[in-house]
């Protein structure tokens, strides 16, 4: 059976310290060990975009041009 693989992005509202330190990236956990475990899918590359919310353009626009960078690399 070939081994499934996933790239996740996520995006969170609040800041990177907030959520690692005082949640401890609960969401991310549930996600990792709840959902992909459970369908024997292992995880290619995680990568969070934090304060989503309060982000400028040009941040966003920094975040698309990784996006972009991460897609031409899967190809």
């Amino acid at each position: 059976m070939p081994c499934k693989k996933a790239v996740i992005l996520e995006t969170y509202g609040g800041p990177g310290y907030g959520i690692w330190g005082y949640f401890m990236n609960v969401g991310w956990r549930r996600l990792k060990n709840g959902v992909l475990k459970l369908c024997g899918v292992t995880t290619l590359r995680h990568i969070p975009f934090y304060s989503s919310r309060s982000a400028t353009p040009e941040q966003r626009a920094v975040w698309l041009d990784r996006v972009k960078k991460l897609a031409s690399e899967l190809r």
